[in-house]
């Protein structure tokens, strides 16, 4: 499997989890490629609408063998293959009933919202579901405070941008998401108002965070964005990922461990990094992007950070790490090989590192 070959002890765990980049010094970041040692190469930024990302490069080539097939959680849902419902008569808040009926493994990523049911939910935690005769039980978030009517099963809505991860995968808490959500529509509608058109809709009765997702004037903006981000860093080969910074800070990363996912889930990932830009560019000031050893360097923080928590789920191990600059979530499958990597700086941090 991809990077097998090169080593990795960054957990300083009994389990070591093998993820693809090398434990290396800062002073091996070259002043012209930003290389990463022998797993990775952070490449040249690329901005738009208040965005930067820095594609991150693997230096391996191996990909996923077919019987490995990863579906993205959209793809699987779109297709059948998995469905979303409340969690039985005793509905609750924070549980979702999911059920993978397919033939392949699908990646669910924190952050990803599903639409519909009672309210509209967000995922607070990477999994990976494996075929399975039976339903799991997933935590999940609420992001429609003023609604609990409707039916049981769910559509995907998108995923959400940095921001609201954020507060999804570190606070894990209903009351900080339910602000990040008003926040996030907030700021949605300081944009709209600065295009011309009326914000009424960003402040709908129930409070729903797809209510900026269903915009279409502001999704035409992102998809514009996520576009050109997709084409211009899709020049390089066997990208996995992306360093994000929104107007002059790094602001988190998201590494895949195989480049065929990261194709699946790209123009997801970047939507999501192109609002993150969208609110930026209402409220932020814009100052100058950091440049490429600034994004290395924040991956090189996020990925040499100390275990923290490990947790194994299924045929998954989860493992949550900290370091000076960075709050890092790593989803690796049961040969410890890296499936999704997601790091937010640090609050304190400068994000210049």
């Amino acid at each position: 499997m991809l990077f097998r070959s090169v080593p990795m002890s960054f957990l300083r765990t009994a389990l070591c989890v093998a993820l693809a980049v090398p434990s290396v010094a800062l002073a091996t970041v070259g002043a012209s490629d930003a290389g990463l040692g022998g797993g990775y190469t952070v490449g040249a930024g690329v901005t738009r609408a208040g965005v930067t990302v820095y594609p991150v490069i693997a230096s391996g080539s191996a990909k996923l063998m077919e019987d490995d097939q990863i579906l993205p959680f959209a793809d699987a849902l779109l297709q059948g293959a998995l469905t979303v419902t409340e969690a039985g008569h005793n509905m609750e808040v924070a549980s979702l009933r999911v059920h993978n009926r397919g033939k392949h493994a699908v990646l669910v990523m924190a952050g990803e919202i599903v639409e519909g049911g009672q309210q509209d939910r967000v995922i607070t935690q990477d999994l990976l579901l494996q075929p399975s005769d039976e339903p799991v039980i997933v935590q999940v978030n609420c992001v429609e405070r003023g609604r609990w009517s409707g039916g049981s099963g769910f559509a995907y809505g998108g995923r959400a941008e940095l921001g609201l991860r954020r507060v999804v995968q570190v606070r894990r808490n209903q009351d900080a998401t339910w602000e990040a959500v008003a926040s996030v529509n907030q700021g949605k509608g300081g944009m709209l108002n600065a295009l011309g058109y009326d914000s009424y809709a960003m402040a709908p009765s129930t409070g729903t965070y797809m209510a900026s997702m269903r915009s279409g004037v502001l999704e035409r903006q992102v998809a514009k964005a996520a576009g050109e981000l997709s084409e211009e860093i899709s020049k390089e080969g066997n990208v996995v990922g992306v360093v994000v910074a929104v107007g002059g800070n790094i602001v988190g990363t998201e590494v895949y461990g195989y480049p065929e996912v990261w194709d699946q889930v790209r123009d997801t990932t970047l939507a999501a990094a192109a609002r993150d830009g969208m609110t930026q560019q209402t409220y932020g000031t814009w100052t100058t992007a950091p440049t490429q050893q600034v994004a290395a360097s924040f991956l090189q923080s996020a990925v040499g950070g100390e275990a923290v928590e490990v947790t194994t789920r299924g045929l998954a191990t989860h493992t949550t790490m900290h370091s000076e600059d960075a709050l890092s979530y790593v989803l690796a499958d049961a040969d410890g090989e890296l499936l999704h990597l997601a790091s937010y700086r640090r609050e304190g941090s400068s994000g210049h590192f």
